[in-house]
């Protein structure tokens, strides 16, 4: 039915298609710490929109545990900064094909995209500058 509103707390779900003029995640925006996996500063799981500063390119932030995830969901981490950004697994987690617990570097101006793909890691992509 077109036109429609709907309110849930809960879990949606449908057998048919869902149709939607307009779709929002709430981001988030987190200032990157540290130098290693140990104390980079942590995404929230509840978010799929992630706006990384950072003022040295040694700093990072850490995804959450692939987990606390549904196999499927995913999150981008975009670098706001001037200066690469570090994203971390959760220790003992990976980003395929990197080792566990290894960062990717995400370029200025660019993003990440992954996705929780096993019950120890995600899989994704990085984007390219808009020029």
């Amino acid at each position: 039915v077109a036109g429609g509103h709907i309110t849930a707390s809960g879990n949606i779900s449908s057998s048919g298609n869902i149709t939607a003029d307009n779709y929002i995640t709430r981001p988030q925006t987190v200032a990157s710490a540290g130098s290693d996996i140990s104390d980079a500063t942590a995404i929230t799981s509840t978010t799929g929109i992630v706006f990384g500063t950072t003022d040295d390119a040694a700093k990072g932030v850490k995804l959450p545990a692939v987990s606390t995830l549904i196999i499927g969901q995913q999150i981008t981490v975009h670098n706001t900064s001037a200066a690469t950004l570090e994203v971390y697994p959760t220790a003992n987690d990976r980003i395929f094909p990197l080792a566990d617990d290894a960062p990717a570097t995400v370029p200025v101006n660019t993003a990440m995209v992954v996705t929780a793909f096993s019950a120890d890691g995600y899989v994704g992509y990085f984007t390219t500058v808009i020029s």
